[in-house]
């Protein structure tokens, strides 16, 4: 199987896992959006924020040395495993101590049995075996699909059963402790490595991971300044309706692009001594990704009522423009993803530290500043938005000034995506399709056509430049190149 082929499986296998347990959580959702209350997601949004932010600021980057490396031993994944779990176990220590003063600050004192059962994730999850960072370096992704999926499916039930008899947000969290206690569980299974404790390669991995772990910490809170900033600001409804919206639009990328680009780094990172080839590399994986998030993007901003009457409910259509301006959330995460990546394999991890700090200073003032001015949730969704639009578009000048991508060549590839998008949106407002009694049925109607029509304006897009070194690269990564319509795309 050629490199290509088997990060083109990877990326699948990654792929159906995020369908997967997206279409589980789905499902979940259904059901938790009609029992529990806005403010339950408020508070379970709270204490995820926490936790994730511990999580992050604990994560030492073991999985991305391991990933980055040419060659690995036992010692090292020895090493890896180690000094992840001591921070871990320090960070764990921290957030259940500090656990009432965050309560405090939230204004929700009765969250602190929470935060502190909550915290225990962090150790679960470091326990998990470091032969996991193997199979991924290695692209062998089988096992992880196996045990993720018996996982999702134990934690779904465990969930629906509590929130069902108990009516409380304590579902979400007791599911979120099972479900970590089964995959790291799981990852003794699919792999003989048995992990001691070990400090030989403790320096080589902490030179390449401070970095790392300082760019983590700041782009996590970056990342999530929006609903730290509403969770302070906002009751627990509103701050419900808001991580709801944003969870929703956000599905997409999390779950189809953010595994599709975990190969990328492992490609890229081949290809870095060859610069031309590594700019065709990320101009056309940035070309691959504007061919799924844009359409997905025009879908959410013009079709918000389909997708929150059949996910969440009746109660929750009062958050539709807050759900139409995520879209541009979704739309600048999917290509910052890309972008970082190719900057990573350049191991430019100091630059990606330095422009987190900048551009959370820059988000922040810009959304406090709002604050001082409009209390509207949805203009305070839309602003959020285009202020990561305008950090995307930041660092994507600066990866043109190392790998000297060509700006220009990249918006005459992917300006046309948008055209097409935006025409099948045209196109559907103006059949107009019958509304069904069942919301389910309107957003299948308006989703498959959409589909359809989008599909065969994008492949006739991609006849029209297939001889374009991106669109060759795309169409052979895709197989789609043994097609006769498609027969000049050869590399």
């Amino acid at each position: 199987m050629s490199h290509g082929n088997k990060i083109f499986k990877s990326a699948g296998t990654l792929i159906a896992i995020r369908f997967i347990h997206r279409f589980i959580g789905l499902v979940s959702i259904l059901f938790l959006a009609r029992i529990l209350t806005p403010s339950d997601f408020g508070l379970v949004a709270i204490v995820s924020i926490v936790v994730h932010f511990f999580d992050t600021i604990s994560n030492v980057g073991s999985e991305q040395y391991i990933i980055q490396k040419e060659e690995v031993t036992s010692q090292d994944l020895n090493t890896a495993w180690t000094l992840n779990l001591i921070a871990k176990v320090i960070l764990w220590l921290l957030l259940a101590l500090t656990s009432p003063a965050i309560a405090t600050f939230f204004e929700k004192p009765n969250l602190t049995p929470a935060l502190i059962l909550a915290s225990t994730v962090l150790i679960i999850g470091a326990l998990k075996s470091p032969s996991i960072f193997i199979l991924k370096r290695d692209l062998k992704y089988t096992g992880i699909f196996k045990i993720s999926i018996i996982q999702k499916v134990i934690s779904f039930f465990t969930v629906i059963v509590i929130a069902f008899y108990y009516r409380s947000y304590w579902a979400l969290i007791i599911g979120e402790i099972i479900s970590g206690i089964i995959f790291s569980l799981g990852t003794y299974f699919i792999h003989p490595h048995r992990p001691k404790l070990r400090f030989i390669q403790l320096k080589e991995q902490w030179s390449f991971s401070q970095w790392l772990l300082l760019k983590g910490i700041v782009g996590y809170t970056r990342s999530q300044i929006d609903t730290l900033i509403v969770a302070k600001f906002f009751p627990a409804g509103q701050l419900g309706k808001y991580q709801m919206n944003r969870d929703l639009a956000m599905m997409p990328s999390h779950n189809i692009l953010a595994p599709a680009s975990e190969p990328l780094l492992t490609a890229l990172r081949s290809t870095r001594s060859d610069i031309n080839r590594f700019r065709i590399q990320t101009s056309a994986s940035l070309y691959a990704t504007a061919t799924v998030a844009v359409p997905i993007f025009f879908f959410i901003w013009h079709f918000p009522i389909p997708i929150l009457e059949t996910i969440l409910g009746e109660q929750w259509l009062d958050t539709e423009k807050i759900l139409s301006f995520m879209a541009l959330l979704f739309l600048y995460f999917s290509f910052i993803l890309v972008i970082e990546q190719a900057l990573l394999a350049l191991q430019k991890v100091k630059l990606l530290f330095y422009f987190d700090i900048l551009s959370l200073a820059f988000v922040t003032l810009g959304l406090l500043t709002f604050l001082n001015l409009d209390s509207n949730l949805a203009n305070f969704a839309l602003l959020r938005g285009l202020l990561g639009l305008i950090t995307t578009i930041i660092l994507l000048a600066i990866l043109k000034y190392y790998i000297q991508l060509s700006i220009t060549r990249l918006c005459l590839l992917i300006f046309p995506i948008f055209l097409v998008a935006y025409c099948t949106v045209l196109i559907i407002k103006f059949i107009q399709l019958p509304d069904f009694i069942w919301p389910i049925f309107d957003l299948l109607s308006n989703g498959i056509l959409f589909c359809l029509l989008y599909t065969i304006f994008l492949s006739i897009y991609c006849i029209k430049i297939q001889k374009v070194s991106e669109v060759i690269m795309f169409l052979n990564l895709l197989g789609l190149h043994k097609f006769s319509i498609f027969n000049t795309a050869k590399e």
